[in-house]
């Protein structure tokens, strides 16, 4: 039997449609980034450069001042 995923969430889009409030799982996600070494160890501003961009998504969200945000755009695919 075929199967379907019922929506495809794309990180990036120049439009997104929602965003995801992470501000409690922030420093877990840093951790994250910091476990692929080869590709975030020269980055000494890691934190602060995620959280810019976090705060920025977040404001456009309209979420409380401070929040930290990540945006997608959800395309329904059923």
């Amino acid at each position: 039997q075929e199967w379907k995923v019922p929506q495809t969430w794309i990180v990036g889009y120049p439009e997104p449609n929602y965003w995801m409030d992470i501000s409690p799982v922030f420093d877990r996600k840093i951790a994250a980034l910091r476990a692929h070494a080869s590709q975030t160890a020269h980055m000494d501003d890691l934190a602060e450069r995620m959280r810019t961009w976090g705060q920025s998504n977040a404001r456009t969200a309209g979420l409380p001042e401070g929040a930290i945000a990540e945006a997608f755009r959800v395309v329904d695919t059923r």
